[in-house]
């Protein structure tokens, strides 16, 4: 599956007796992410009007009860997107604290208009707008133009009071603040309509029939209150505060302005600096209803000025319409994704006068243009393979090689899609929102016998409106072949499509059993323990099931109750085995693998610092620690919760990072980064690498990292220090720092990290463009960061040699002293981030704990023996479902041997 791959499908079809698509464990899915035509291909469909395309509006409501660098964070953030925002954008501030003030910014000298008492409930549940609101009805929103010169010296000016204030009424004025943002926006659209309402009618007479479509969002940049740090700020905490009544008064009056924003086609986002703060967990309702985007920017630092830009402009098209086109034989049992499939369609014979230009995998052009582009390299190749590996685009072992390009078999049929309106199939699904990051997955089921030698083509058909006013409509095909073989089934097996895939129903599955809900609230507890490590359970009966539909039978020598049937797993479905368990490990199942945010570290400290007190005064020990222990949970769980519905939300490419980390190693004698399997074996000591984790950016930079962390790596024998892990793999070094770390005893002397990590910086902000939201960029500078770094990684070194050597086979080139020192290397560094984990969850209360313990009770039959880190080894936890693996000196099942 490509990073920029508009379609993807998981497999062919086999109908073997154990490889039948709709038992074998992996099923026939297509995965679609819409991507915006590129804007010359727009422009040569047919000239336009400048003036009739609206100009994007964003309304920025800053939280300035924050704490102080948190707000100054955002007001540097701001001012830095200005820059990155579309020209035409025009741009509304409001304010948040007391009341609700909104900034003129039109003006020479900005205003500030403050309303004050705005918060009190309406008697039908809605937030409400006082009369004060007519005294800013012509504030409009400002083009950037404009307002550049003043907003910085405003946000300057901007200063926290810390003055108290009842959490309810903040959390209503927030809502408020939304609601009046909201009225801003449609003054300000309805503003627009009416100074270009006579262009837009002598274009209609000339038989256009456009009608502009208005890209408005509604921002909120929130933080944990300052004088919150003296309450309790955790979500639970704060529905344990209010009453039954209170909570449901809340969660309908955000209900209610989510719903507002969701009728007036504006999507509500919201970016949280902390976990902690109340406005975070009752507006993710609102953000849900609006097709908008929540996130947790920790302390609202970088890269925040790059998410406010790159959600600002996600959205490329309105009243869209998804439809999955299958021929007789094959049904569409399900469509996820955020479709509302009780939205009407589009009428065809209202829109029987319009064109419908087609761009085919990305491509634009006319129908004409569009048939002869299913011929290119860009259309999608038999077998699975994905539109960009076609064309040739990097790829590494654990992607499938790219197929031949296909046949325009499919050429008349998209030309006949290409204009005019055409008839839904009974999967087609009304998409509010067509934005880019965006992912729709539809299952498909054989319902009737197909003959080997068979083929049939999936499509994929999505129609919006653009911002001005014209219907474009993108179809993807994909062509899946019939064999009645496991050979030609596994050859066109899309691997990460199917990773991917697997992995999403597994996540939301173990998601929607682990979330209670509380006061009416979905994700405002710690989730069920229980559930996440049936989930975690859930991941390897699936391989096992795989295994048993397509692998095959052996008999096993352990135990001492007689033999027992183990299955092979074929050679080609490795990486997915690779994959799933990366994915028990991952921070989706396992909230106890979360770098809690630091700001929140602080407040959780505060907080058993004060249970503490409480505890001495009132001789209650046992209170304290179950409080301090469910303050940790729940802001443990917080970031969980925010990482699953970015999981959901993101698009394929970041969501398969998510699964399986990518490995990028910087080879010196080809200047560029090479693509490894997430190996740790593959990561040697004095190596420049970047690890995708989707989400994040990890840059490990070898060569310095020892002489920062003194004491902690193992230090080389002489005779090994004489001898390279690998041929190449120390020429970064220099001759001057090998003399140097000949007398520094046996460590790198230390470089400039900025230098020497460069190529490596490079690499990563190649990799996080085009991502949503932008991941951050983190240098491993100490123990924690390495810690993190193995947590990602697959621990090889605690499986034994012969599974070492089929997965890297690589390390058959090391020498037996090369190989002893690379394996020890690693686990000094397993055993480190095992005590620093133990250490944390002891003084956390415990709470981490028990998620490694789930981890290691995850096997159906488990094996005795676990790794350094507490964990299951990748051999030993295959082994535990019954699976095992084939190598060229035999089977291998952990460490014992099977005939």
């Amino acid at each position: 599956m490509a990073a920029d791959g508009s379609v993807c499908c998981t497999t062919s079809v086999a109908i073997g007796q154990r490889a039948f698509s709709n038992y074998n464990g992996i099923g026939l899915h297509v995965c679609y992410s819409p991507q915006a035509p590129s804007p010359a291909a727009v422009a040569a469909l047919r000239p336009t009007a400048p003036q009739l395309q609206p100009p994007p509006m964003l309304a920025v409501i800053l939280d300035t009860s924050m704490s102080q660098e948190c707000l100054q964070a955002a007001q540097t953030a701001l001012t830095q997107a200005l820059s990155q925002l579309n020209p035409q954008t025009r741009l509304l501030l409001l304010l948040a604290d007391q009341a609700v003030s909104i900034v003129d910014l039109k003006t020479t000298k900005p205003q500030c208009w403050v309303l004050h008492g705005v918060g009190a409930p309406q008697q039908q549940g809605t937030a409400s707008i006082l009369p004060q609101i007519v005294r800013v009805a012509d504030i409009r929103a400002t083009p950037l133009a404009h307002c550049e010169p003043f907003l910085g010296a405003t946000l300057a000016a901007l200063r926290h009071h810390p003055q108290q204030q009842s959490m309810q009424q903040h959390l209503r004025t927030t809502a408020a603040a939304v609601d009046i943002a909201l009225f801003l926006l449609t003054a300000s659209m309805a503003a627009w309509d009416v100074q270009h309402r006579q262009q837009q009618q002598a274009l209609d007479q000339q038989m256009l029939q456009l009608t502009p479509m208005h890209n408005a969002r509604v921002m909120l940049l929130t933080g944990l209150p300052s004088s919150s740090t003296r309450s309790a700020p955790t979500a639970a905490a704060l529905l344990q505060q209010f009453e039954q009544q209170q909570a449901q008064q809340l969660q309908q009056m955000f209900r209610a302005v989510g719903s507002k924003a969701s009728s007036l086609d504006i999507p509500l986002d919201v970016i949280t600096g902390s976990l902690a703060a109340p406005a975070a967990v009752l507006l993710q309702e609102a953000v849900n209803m609006s097709y908008g985007r929540l996130l947790h920017q920790p302390g609202l630092q970088p890269p925040l000025a790059f998410n406010i830009a790159t959600i600002a402009q996600l959205r490329f098209g309105w009243e869209g319409v998804l439809d999955f086109q299958v021929p007789e034989g094959v049904r569409v049992v399900q469509v996820s994704g955020p479709v509302s499939p009780s939205s009407k369609l589009p009428d065809a014979a209202a829109a029987s006068g319009r064109e419908y230009p087609v761009f085919l995998l990305g491509q634009g052009g006319s129908a004409a243009a569009a048939a002869a582009a299913v011929a290119t390299p860009a259309a999608a190749a038999t077998a699975g393979a994905s539109p960009t590996a076609a064309a040739g685009a990097p790829h590494s072992s654990l992607l499938p090689p790219p197929g031949p390009p296909r046949a325009p078999a499919a050429a008349a049929a998209a030309a006949a899609h290409g204009s005019g309106p055409m008839a839904w199939s009974p999967a087609a699904s009304a998409v509010p929102v067509v934005g880019s990051g965006s992912r729709f997955v539809a299952v498909l089921e054989l319902s009737q016998d197909w003959q080997p030698g068979d083929s049939f083509e999936v499509q994929v058909v999505c129609e919006w409106t653009a911002a001005d006013g014209r219907r474009l409509r993108q179809i993807c095909s994909h062509t899946v072949s019939i064999s009645d073989r496991l050979g030609p089934y596994l050859q066109g097996l899309d691997v990460p499509a199917v990773v991917l895939l697997m992995a999403q129903r597994l996540v939301a599955a173990a998601a929607a059993a682990a979330v209670p809900v509380t006061n009416g609230l979905r994700f405002a507890a710690a989730p069920k323990p229980r559930a996440l490590e049936e989930g975690r359970l859930a991941i390897g009966m699936a391989l096992a099931h795989v295994a048993q539909r397509m692998g095959h039978a052996h008999v096993s020598r352990r135990g001492w109750f007689g033999s027992q049937q183990v299955w092979q797993l074929p050679d080609d479905l490795i990486p997915l085995a690779l994959s799933l368990y990366q994915l028990q490990r991952s921070p989706l199942l396992d909230p106890a693998a979360l770098e809690p945010d630091p700001s929140d570290l602080a407040l959780q400290q505060q907080q058993q610092q004060q249970q503490q007190v409480v505890s001495i005064r009132f001789n209650n020990k046992n209170s304290s620690s179950n409080s301090s222990s469910s303050s940790t949970s729940a802001l443990m769980y917080g970031s969980w919760r925010l990482l699953v519905q970015q999981f959901i939300q993101t698009s394929p490419s970041a969501a398969l990072r998510m699964v399986a980390p990518w490995l990028y190693v910087y080879d010196a004698s080809s200047g560029q980064f090479e693509v490894l399997p997430p190996l740790n074996l593959a990561l040697e000591p004095d190596a420049l690498a970047v690890l995708d984790c989707g989400h994040e950016l990890l840059i490990y930079v070898g060569e310095v990292l020892e002489a920062l962390v003194e004491g902690v790596a193992p230090v080389k024998e002489p005779q090994q220090q004489q001898q390279q892990l690998k041929e190449g793999a120390s020429s970064i070094e220099s001759a001057a720092d090998t003399a140097a770390a000949a007398a520094n005893g046996g460590r790198p002397a230390a470089r400039d990290m900025a230098v020497a990590a460069a190529p490596a910086v490079s690499c990563a902000h190649q990799l996080m463009r085009g991502r949503v939201p932008v991941p951050a960029v983190r240098l491993i500078e100490d123990e924690a960061g390495m810690g993190a770094l193995m947590q990602r990684l697959v621990p090889l070194h605690e499986d034994p040699v012969a599974l070492q050597l089929l997965l890297l086979p690589h390390l058959r080139d090391l020498s037996p002293a090369q190989h002893g020192y690379l394996l020890d290397w690693h686990k000094h560094w397993a055993a480190a981030a095992a005590a620093a984990a133990a250490a944390a969850a002891q003084q956390g209360g415990g709470v981490g704990a028990g998620g490694g313990g789930g981890r290691a009770a995850g096997g159906a039959r488990m094996v005795q023996g676990e790794g350094v880190s507490g964990q299951l080894s990748f051999g030993q936890w295959y082994s535990s479902f019954g699976v095992v693996l084939r190598s060229p000196g035999g089977m291998l099942e952990g460490s014992p041997a099977v005939e």
